[in-house]
């Protein structure tokens, strides 16, 4: 079992979903949710615990004796009939709410972000040993107001599920059995496509797992689905906040000798929160970086804009203006010649994580602005992916409020 940190969201700003009506649309369906028994919620749900390590070290087989474990001793039960859920959260982090559903994964779900193939084969392991999905996706569509007319119907009866989590978040699940209430989203989903959010990794390895099913002889099943929760961008604009990286076998004094000479280098005083606020100030008139050590914070800042215009030189002309562009081509890349690999370099969307890892273990952490709307748009109207984990959407759903069983398949369309 493991607890999952919240993210931090320093920097945060609305972004709509690139969205555009389409005769697939999205098909979303009622499942028969497995869910921590209101019991174990403070013990649990409250500081965010899941059967699974979202570090990804733990394996499969472990996490699956694990859930099973919970399974076998009520911690986690079983809603007797399928619906969809209304799922709302708030607190000093942010608010969302949604539908929760079994998503078709035949439906018009468009992604923008590239992916770690590790990370899918790890998914595809889990799920397989599980026999479960576990954390769901989260889904950015321009609704119309039907769901979220259900949503505030909702809110006058009792949750099935409400717990306040140690970071402040209330969250709050109800279910949404009624037909007329199935129908309306159904509708409403049925005729537009929905902006991949969150789950990237998830959403592939959902689709690597059904050829898998497939290939073996098995037909139409639990596996056509994923579970998802739906956002209506009119409703509750999510938000977009930074993925920073932290550089576990870099040499920090090396790292910054070399850095100063490409990048005026100077030192932050204060603490994290000082050190957030510099590199927003500054990533108003250029590519900045904080890169935090042991023995402190220092702004890397006014790159030699030649130098910058050749490294990203092999760069798409688009993506030239994402940090994460000029930290991957230009610092790690070019400067630090740092093998752009999960085990050299890992995504991190919480700043004080970052800082936490470096002082427990040395290496080095740099903070990264989040992309601006901008990029993203200009990006995606290209016809390009970002780099992996660039963009963390905000707030997340809870990663442990609600199961679906691959065992289950929803109603045909």
């Amino acid at each position: 079992m493991a607890a999952t940190a919240a993210n931090d969201h320093e920097e945060a700003s609305a972004i709509p979903p690139q969205t555009t009506a389409t005769r697939n649309g999205v098909h979303v369906a009622p499942f028969a949710g497995w869910r921590i028994n209101n019991s174990q919620l403070n013990a649990l749900a409250a500081r965010y615990a899941t059967p699974w390590d979202p570090s990804g070290a733990a394996p499969p087989a472990e996490t699956a004796l694990t859930l099973h474990a919970w399974q076998q001793s009520n911690t986690l039960i079983q809603d007797p009939q399928p619906a969809l859920y209304a799922y709302e959260q708030s607190g000093p982090r942010g608010a969302v709410r949604g539908v929760l559903g079994a998503v078709h994964l035949d439906s018009k779900l468009l992604p923008h972000q590239d992916l770690i193939p590790e990370r899918v084969a790890h998914i595809c392991d889990l799920v397989h040993e599980t026999g479960f999905n576990l954390d769901p996706l989260m889904l950015s569509y321009p609704g119309t107001g039907r769901a979220a007319t259900w949503l505030d119907h909702c809110r006058s009866s009792r949750p099935v599920t409400e717990v306040l989590g140690d970071d402040g978040q209330l969250h709050r699940l109800w279910r949404l059995a009624e037909r007329e209430a199935v129908h309306d989203i159904g509708a409403e989903l049925a005729g537009r496509s929905a902006f991949i959010a969150d789950g990237h990794h998830r959403h592939v390895a959902a689709r690597q797992l059904r050829r898998d099913y497939y290939a073996t002889g098995s037909g139409p099943g639990g596996w056509d689905f994923v579970p998802a929760l739906l956002v209506d961008a009119r409703d509750t604009p999510v938000r977009i906040g930074p993925v920073h990286r932290v550089l576990p076998y870099t040499d920090p004094d090396q790292a910054l000798s070399a850095a100063a000479q490409r990048f005026h280098v100077q030192p932050i005083p204060g603490e994290l929160r000082q050190w957030v606020q510099r590199l927003r100030e500054q990533t108003r008139t250029g590519p900045a970086f904080v890169a935090i050590t042991r023995g402190g914070a220092y702004l890397l800042s006014n790159p030699d804009r030649g130098f910058v215009n050749a490294c990203l030189g092999n760069c798409p002309a688009p993506l030239h203006g994402l940090p994460l562009s000029v930290l991957r081509h230009v610092l790690i890349d070019a400067v630090w010649r740092v093998p752009d690999l999960p085990e050299y370099v890992s995504p991190e969307t919480s700043a004080a994580t970052a800082l936490a890892r470096v002082r427990r273990a040395g290496g080095m952490a740099i903070l990264v602005p989040p992309p601006e709307h901008r990029h993203l748009r200009t990006a995606m109207s290209a016809g390009l992916r970002l780099p992996a984990k660039s963009t963390s959407f905000l707030p997340k759903p809870h990663p442990g409020l609600l199961y679906r069983s691959l065992a289950e398949v929803p109603a045909p369309r």
